[in-house]
């Protein structure tokens, strides 16, 4: 835990590092290039060049998130995996049994993500996760090599000599993030996924697990109705693991959807207590959850004004659009602060985001728990 804790830091040192390196000598090389390039340019062309250039800058990350994405889907299913879906920023490709289907799912801290369906694990419990995790790190890797070899046969005393020299850094960069293990925007990153897989030997089967759920989930399949063997809770030594702790994570979550409140407000409370490995995303998902079962149970203020319902603010920056904070903030309004005025607005918003969210069971399950809330509601009014 310590080790992986110290590679991630240290990562994320050299990251920044990096970004400062690479920011200063990109400012002196395209400063030089452009001044090279304006002596013989009138003023006008020359701040159309430069907008061009800033206009590029942005196009340039995009169809890298792209070919980042993309070689995850590649080389998964060069190893086995089949397809389950493809977002793109708020853009989103999910395989509907068999049919592609476009719809619309914004994550703020993840800008693109594939999801792919692993084969079987073997008689060790493995799967091949490599050319999976970092696909997306040598498709970066490729295209910065393109842009290279172009860069070389135009050279830098032009434009498009400048667009090939920003995407071939932009590459180095994208592939550094994601390929040296860490903890980057609240989860793992694809290095560090891999660096779990490679040390723990529980890692490889709770990834494959996170993973199928993922594709049930898609499929319209309820956490409840998957099989149990999924959910046996791992050892307090094993969740110090990222992979691992999440399918305690996923416990929590299936015990909601059973309704068997008291069993996840005493896991959530457990995990809280523990040191694991869950990622902030996921322990602030299970803060909220904890907020609604004490809202809806014992609804004990010292508990949700002191300590809960500040964290589940915090985390509206990041899950915003998600059904099951909306849930909670709805829950708070209407049987803490008795807002109903607010309660309305969180509702036509719940609404408005399930509408296209591509986990329809999952939406359905949610709409049961805000009906739960007004029937409690109901039952002290």
């Amino acid at each position: 835990m310590q080790k992986r804790k110290m590679i991630s830091y240290a990562g994320k040192i050299l990251d920044f590092v990096l970004m400062l390196a690479v920011g200063w000598f990109s400012g002196i090389i395209i400063g030089k290039n452009m001044t090279s390039i304006s002596s013989s340019l009138p003023f006008e062309r020359l701040i159309i060049e430069l907008i061009f250039l800033a206009v590029f800058g942005i196009i340039g990350f995009i169809l890298h998130i792209i070919i980042h994405e993309a070689g995850h889907m590649v080389f998964g299913l060069l190893t086995g995996y089949s397809f389950v879906s493809f977002r793109i920023f708020s853009f989103m490709w999910v395989n509907d049994n068999g049919h592609i289907r476009f719809t619309r799912y914004k994550v703020n801290f993840a800008p693109g993500q594939c999801i792919m369906l692993p084969p079987s694990l073997d008689e060790n419990n493995q799967i091949p996760y490599l050319l999976y995790n970092f696909g997306g790190v040598i498709f970066n890797i490729l295209a910065s090599i393109i842009s290279l070899l172009i860069l070389l046969v135009v050279g830098l005393n032009s434009l498009f000599g400048l667009i090939c020299f920003i995407f071939l850094i932009m590459g180095i960069l994208l592939a550094f993030s994601n390929g040296w293990p860490m903890i980057t925007n609240s989860i793992n990153n694809d290095g560090m996924n891999a660096f779990d897989i490679m040390h723990y030997p529980e890692a490889a089967r709770a990834f494959w697990i996170t993973l199928h759920i993922s594709n049930r989930q898609q499929q319209g399949e309820r956490l409840k109705e998957m099989p149990s063997s999924w959910f046996t809770l791992p050892s307090e030594e094993s969740m110090k693991n990222g992979l691992v702790s999440s399918i305690a994570v996923y416990k929590c979550n299936r015990f909601v959807d059973e309704r068997r409140f008291e069993e996840a407000a005493q896991l959530i409370d457990h995990l809280l207590s523990i040191d694991t490995g869950i990622v902030s995303i996921h322990r602030s998902i299970l803060i909220a959850e904890r907020t609604y079962i004490e809202l809806i149970t014992s609804n004990r203020e010292e508990l949700i004004e002191n300590q809960f319902i500040n964290e589940v603010f915090k985390i509206m920056k990041y899950l915003k659009n998600e059904p099951s904070i909306i849930r909670v903030l709805y829950a708070y309004n209407v049987l803490r602060r008795k807002n109903r005025n607010k309660a309305e607005q969180l509702k036509k918003k719940f609404e408005k985001v399930v509408s296209s969210y591509p986990y329809p069971q999952e939406a359905a399950a949610e709409r049961e728990l805000m009906q739960l809330v007004d029937e409690i509601a109901s039952q002290k009014s």
